[in-house]
């Protein structure tokens, strides 16, 4: 464990693990042997799922059956037997995929014209249980499936994509599989720059006068940050090279969208058995790129706001709170930006001597600017690659990204990048 204190007043203690947000230990693999039905559906869904969608498969109505009772006949355990956080974690990424097979099936099947409006009990009620004990919704979010999804293959090296799998997902093919473990390297690469930002913010709060060995220390920190980046910029680049489109679009794309669309869910969706919702449908986003701690971080640390912000608050429900606390705290933190335009710390203004190493500072922040703007306008490429042409050529009545929104994601992401254009003269 990284312990980072800041000396500066409002902030808490940080805490990064050597892989920044992700738990130091990797995934459970398995739960206690007493909850071998949730295991053993959880390994027969995506071979069923896969030969439902399989348009040349035969059997599909009966495959399709089979699956609604396995659901259907599954046992209710008691989750108050789970003890331990990775058992706890593990339980709610089976029930999140139990869930969202449920809603959506019916639909992606073809099978209805409609997803489903609600969620068994025996489904609803223990993931119910443990998103209050993570306080959070009971629906998927990209910390299952990213984070407490995935194995390594050989049992030493550095971790990358290429010795990765994912412990489970909804169907048979590379494309989840390889969306999936994108996210998490993307993470696991944008450690070093999470542990920059705190370093700089630390300095940040602590000084009292400006010299060319604190500015030489923020630069060396901003530069970390931009090589970070670029490694984060590369694995997102993969996504080009690995996910075949078709099979994302048509498949892994359904299973992770949520039920906040009031035109698909008029009622929201009913969580049978759980008291607290009073037999009233709720509404939950699914997994979304909001919910990316470490763009929220970059975001935080730079002082880039742009239209989405409120999109990455409203996020931030959905996250673990190990990340909102780090968001939080340098989202509160002292503001490099505030220090190079304004030579002030809070109440504490500073005299910047011209041929010092300011210049160079300025220029590395820039450069971290660049690397946002470049990271984010990939990005662009990546939806329109693998949702905005895709939708073109098909006359489904349901477009939905994952995060749940309806056709507005294109016009989003060009606000986000257009806001990124904030360099320091």
């Amino acid at each position: 464990m990284i312990f980072v204190s800041h000396s500066y007043e409002g902030l808490d203690e940080v805490l990064l693990t050597k892989r920044g947000f992700l738990n130091e230990k990797d995934p459970l693999k398995r739960l206690p042997d007493q909850y071998i039905h949730w295991e053993n559906i959880a390994e027969t869904l995506p071979k069923l799922i896969s030969q439902i969608l399989d348009k040349n498969a035969p059997n599909k109505e009966s495959n399709y059956f089979y699956a609604r009772r396995l659901l259907e006949d599954m046992p209710k355990y008691e989750v108050n037997n789970l003890t331990a956080e990775n058992e706890r974690r593990r339980a709610i990424l089976l029930l999140g995929i139990f869930a969202h097979t449920w809603v959506w099936l019916p639909y992606v099947s073809g099978i209805s014209d409609t997803p489903e409006q609600f969620i068994p009990k025996q489904i609803s009620v223990p993931l119910f249980q443990l998103s209050e004990m993570f306080a959070r919704p009971p629906v998927l979010t990209n910390s299952d499936l990213f984070d407490y999804n995935w194995q390594q293959n050989t049992s030493s090296g550095e971790i990358n994509i290429h010795n990765l799998d994912i412990l489970n997902g909804f169907v048979e093919n590379d494309a989840e599989k390889y969306f999936y473990l994108t996210f998490l390297v993307m993470t696991l690469k944008g450690a070093t720059a999470i542990e920059a930002m705190v370093k700089i913010q630390k300095i940040l709060g602590g000084i009292s006068f400006i010299s060319d060995l604190i500015l030489g220390e923020l630069k060396t920190h901003l530069d970390v940050i931009v090589e970070s980046l670029e490694e984060v910029r590369k694995t997102l680049a993969q996504v080009f090279s690995t996910i075949n489109k078709e099979d994302w679009f048509n498949t892994v794309r359904w299973f992770s969208v949520g039920w906040n669309n009031k035109n698909i869910f008029p009622n929201g969706v009913i969580y049978e058995g759980v008291e607290a919702y009073k037999n009233q449908g709720q509404f939950f986003f699914g997994p979304s790129g909001f919910q990316y701690p470490i763009l929220q971080c970059v975001d935080a640390f730079l002082d880039i706001r742009h239209e989405a912000y409120i999109n990455q608050v409203n996020s931030r429900l959905y996250m673990p709170s190990n990340q909102v606390k780090i968001i939080n705290s340098i989202e509160n933190g002292p503001k490099i930006r505030t220090f190079l335009t304004e030579h002030r710390i809070g109440d504490k203004n500073f005299s910047v001597d011209a041929n010092s190493n300011y210049k160079s500072v300025v220029a590395s922040y820039n450069n971290c600017i660049r690397q946002v703007k470049n990271i984010r306008s990939l990005h662009f490429g990546v939806a329109a690659k693998y949702l905005t042409k895709m939708m073109k050529d098909i006359e489904d009545k349901i477009i939905l990204t994952t995060g749940g929104q309806q056709d507005d994601h294109e016009h989003l992401l060009k606000g986000i990048i257009n806001h990124h254009n904030i360099q320091i003269s």
